[in-house]
């Protein structure tokens, strides 16, 4: 009764009390007309086995009979959906208008749409969560320790993005360092980030508040692992490569997680290099320090294969990045023949991850945070990255039928 008093309760607020009623008693009425042709048909079967002289044994009754019920049925089903549309307008208004059949279509359809974890942050999360719109079911956000998750929640959800939680990927205590290549080490995701003049980063660690080293086997993040359990995908960028993705895959339950899950693990490579982080990283060696810091192997990288003007490429060289691409070696030893989703084919291959090398980029003109300057800066074109996330979600539901055949 309790139950039932609720729904009375949430009814009699999701609109007026004439509107109320008269969909109330049209309802009433279409269940009553559905009970009278049934009682017609009952009559008419029940007078065939007695009287067949009978007024109730005309022909005319059952076919009144089957009238009655279909009548009934649609005006039956028409008040259910127009009450069912003013609940879902009062419970959740921000639905665009949207009908109750739509809004359960579509329920129906992203069922069948991957779940995926998104590891990135800045400009590069806000590119790739635009490029999986109306892709995925949900999406999963990982941010490294210091960013704002409230900020960034507050962003998507008025982009309306399909986002379901944001996290932070916390680490044991300790502080996060990194050991550049002329063996100084810089303490501290602020001072890293800010970092310059430097030969390029070889590791990021987490050095023990007490000198002791941390307990591996406990559990700091464990609603992003269960996120990470449940994820078709996993997704690693396009951002910064070691600020962005490493320092959130350093954790040990969550690398553990990434090592142990079945979804498919995504890397998107940057389109240039980062001075005093990144310098003179080839390809290989992005995606070598992505599975070297997390324990785990790659299913695909994305690459850009497009070159950047020689303009554009002269700008960035005076900023002291230049632009990702395969040299000589990697080109020359990626190419495998594989069979990919039954189809034979020769795809490139990076150690364990298949190779997507497509034009995935565009440039455009961008505004200076707090100044009037504008600057031209190559970004991740959404519409592209579209197109090459849906052959690898072609993939996912490919795996998953061969699951289900099995």
């Amino acid at each position: 009764m309790e139950q039932v008093s609720r729904w009375i309760q949430i009814l009699y607020r999701a609109g007026s009390r004439r509107r109320l009623v008269l969909l109330l008693s049209g309802l009433l009425i279409g269940i009553l007309a559905i009970g009278l042709g049934i009682a017609y048909i009952i009559v008419f079967v029940a007078d065939l086995t007695g009287n067949l002289s009978s007024l109730s044994a005309n022909p005319v009754f059952p076919l009144l009979g089957i009238g009655l019920i279909g009548v009934g049925l649609a005006v039956a089903m028409f008040n259910v959906v127009r009450l069912s549309e003013r609940m879902i307008g009062y419970i959740s208004p921000n639905r665009d208008g949207q009908s109750v059949l739509n809004l359960v279509y579509e329920r129906m359809a992203s069922a069948d749409k991957p779940r995926v974890v998104v590891f990135a942050n800045g400009i590069g999360l806000f590119i790739l969560l635009n490029a999986l719109k109306d892709k995925v079911s949900s999406v999963d956000v990982v941010l490294p320790q210091g960013e704002d998750t409230q900020i960034y929640g507050e962003l998507l959800q008025a982009n309306q993005l399909n986002l379901r939680n944001v996290f932070v990927s916390k680490i044991p205590s300790g502080t996060l360092c990194a050991e550049f290549r002329d063996d100084t080490v810089v303490e501290g995701m602020l001072a890293i980030k800010e970092t310059r003049n430097k030969p390029g980063i070889r590791r990021l660690y987490v050095k023990p508040t007490d000198g002791t080293q941390p307990d591996t086997s406990q559990i700091v993040n464990p609603d992003l692992i269960d996120a990470i359990q449940r994820a078709d995908a996993v997704i690693f960028g396009p951002t910064s490569l070691f600020s962005g993705i490493i320092a959130s895959v350093l954790p040990p339950d969550v690398s553990t997680a990434l090592r142990n899950t079945r979804a498919l693990k995504v890397f998107i490579c940057p389109v240039m290099t980062e001075p005093g982080k990144t310098d003179n990283y080839s390809v290989s060696d992005h995606v070598t320090a992505v599975e070297g810091h997390g324990n785990f192997n790659l299913d695909y990288v994305i690459l850009n294969t497009k070159r950047i003007s020689y303009d554009l490429a002269e700008k960035y060289y005076d900023y002291g990045a230049e632009q990702v691409l395969l040299n000589l070696d990697e080109f020359e030893h990626t190419y495998l023949k594989v069979d990919f989703s039954a189809r034979l084919g020769e795809v490139r291959q990076l150690g364990h991850a298949v190779l997507i090398d497509d034009d995935v980029i565009n440039a455009s003109v961008q505004k200076i945070l707090g100044q009037a300057d504008e600057k031209l800066v190559v970004r991740h074109d959404p519409d592209k990255l579209r197109e090459v996330f849906e052959k690898i979600f072609d993939h996912i539901e490919y795996r998953r039928n061969l699951n289900t055949s099995n």
